[in-house]
């Protein structure tokens, strides 16, 4: 490990921050238009649809990381080395997160998937077909 600056710590943790914060954003979008979709099918079945239309409920601007919380850590005082340290490995934990995810993704595809779509990939690995739901 060289040398720690507490600028090039600060950009790094910027980064690693930013670039999760981006993926929980669109992890939320998706998830926010799923029970969208679901209270309006609720409402279409009860009878109560306003037809006011779907409204995004995450604000583009909640999609930009924000630093100042982290900008005020290394404003607020003349870092130690045991802060710089500290906040390095904060930094490759982070990374190292980023990491895992990634491979988990790769190598378990099932682990995020619906349990309807998991049923149906098992039924096809077998053999079987599914048969049609009808709306």
């Amino acid at each position: 490990m060289s040398t720690i600056t507490a600028r090039g710590l600060y950009r790094k943790l910027y980064r690693e921050l930013a670039r999760q914060h981006l993926t929980a954003a669109e992890a939320q979008t998706a998830q926010d238009a799923k029970k969208k979709e679901a209270l309006l099918q609720y409402r279409k079945l009860q009878g109560l649809d306003s037809g006011d239309g779907a409204k995004s409920s995450v604000a583009p601007e909640n999609r930009i990381y924000k630093a100042d919380t982290l900008r005020n850590v290394f404003n607020s005082s003349d870092p130690t080395e045991a802060n710089l340290l500290f906040g390095y490995e904060i930094g490759e934990y982070l990374k190292s997160q980023r990491a895992y995810k990634s491979l988990l993704e790769r190598y378990n595809p099932g682990a995020n998937m619906e349990d309807e779509e998991r049923i149906r990939l098992s039924a096809r690995r077998v053999g079987l077909n599914l048969p049609e739901e009808s709306s």
